[in-house]
């Protein structure tokens, strides 16, 4: 979310305070960091940054290429420092594939100083995410309440394995409330009933734990967009299996489609290592980070195995590329293709889409 500016963004120029450069992180999987990536703890010294006033509209814009081919989102407010939001629009399907959108606070909305208004989404593909950021608004209401009586904002993704939306589709939400907008999936036939998914109802809440923010400036004037997503693996297993090699480093974010997974921000170069250790090196800016995983050595049975996909340009932004039969596939952002390797379990690549496979390998 680039405005209204949510805390810690770099973007508020007049906030003198702690910067996040990795804004459009995903939360933690553990939800850890939930809400607003644990910035609301602390909201002292922190200036409202927008005024709204019940029964008016107003739009939030954003920022970033990363879209991962839509999603859902929410808008949500709250009046108790995050220990609850409270739904005031739903944008179900081809969420955030615009820059803005526009919502209304309700007419009944309760007065509120330095209440939290909450952008969420749930990425269509890739890892299984949700993400998070959060501004600090004044209501100007009709009461002094503290409830606005709308649905509870939808949590999942980040009860550590449970919860998990799944990939491919446009999430439906079970409670999207009275405001919603329909894209995507849904641009011309509405869904007729919310995305099945198991495990929520009974989703321990997050625990509450402090995160390191990171404060490093880049070398930029604004902030890297970023993107999860699997590196890739070799598909054939060699009939004799060489000794493991443990890396002390070791990802956070659970993979979509194997054990390999990195976050990774700004340009990206694989490289997969014929000797010992596979590494994925990170480039942001000036700077460069290996992030190493424990792996099995990669050997030449394994590297005869990866298949690369038949060149075509990259100039239209969500073109998906099939390949290996329909079993793998990759994305054009635009500018260059990123490989997503195999499709979710149930899924298959046709045609440029990812849609149901007939017979799961």
């Amino acid at each position: 979310m680039e405005k209204p500016y949510p805390l810690r963004s770099p973007y508020n120029t007049k906030d003198t305070g702690p910067k996040d450069y990795d804004m459009s992180a995903p939360l933690a999987p553990n939800g850890s960091n939930y809400p607003c990536k644990g910035y609301n703890k602390d909201l002292s010294g922190v200036d409202s940054v927008e005024t709204y006033t019940a029964g008016q509209s107003y739009s939030i814009t954003l920022k970033g290429s990363a879209t991962h081919m839509g999603g859902s989102c929410q808008i949500s407010l709250s009046y108790d420092n995050g220990a609850t939001f409270e739904v005031i629009h739903s944008m179900v399907g081809g969420c955030p594939l615009k820059s803005s959108y526009d919502f209304t606070i309700p007419e009944d909305a309760p007065n509120g100083k330095k209440a939290l208004l909450a952008w969420t989404w749930f990425n269509e593909v890739g890892n299984r995410e949700m993400y998070m950021n959060c501004a600090v608004v004044d209501i100007v209401g009709r009461s002094n309440g503290k409830n606005l009586n709308t649905p509870d904002i939808f949590r999942a993704n980040i009860f550590g394995g449970t919860c998990i939306t799944p990939e491919g589709v446009d999430f439906v939400f079970e409670n999207p409330g009275d405001s919603v907008e329909y894209g995507g999936d849904y641009a011309t036939n509405k869904p007729s009933g919310p995305t099945p998914i198991t495990g929520c109802a009974n989703a321990p809440p997050p625990p509450s734990q402090d995160q390191p923010t990171n404060t490093t400036p880049p070398s930029q004037d604004l902030p890297a967009d970023s993107t999860t997503m699997p590196a890739p693996v070799p598909t054939t297993t060699p009939t004799t299996q060489p000794a493991q090699t443990t890396i002390e480093s070791q990802p956070t974010t659970p993979p979509a489609c194997d054990n390999l997974t990195t976050t990774i921000t700004g340009t990206i170069t694989q490289t997969i290592t014929q000797t010992k250790v596979q590494y994925v090196t990170v480039t942001k800016d000036s700077g460069e980070t290996k992030l190493s995983r424990t792996v099995r050595p990669t050997t030449t049975q394994d590297q005869a195995s990866i298949v690369t996909p038949t060149s075509e340009p990259c100039n239209i932004a969500e073109l998906i590329q099939c390949y290996e039969e329909g079993k793998k596939w990759r994305f054009c952002d635009g500018t260059e293709w990123i490989d997503m390797d195999l499709c979710a379990k149930g899924l298959m690549c046709k045609d440029g889409k990812l849609v149901t496979a007939v017979n799961p390998y």
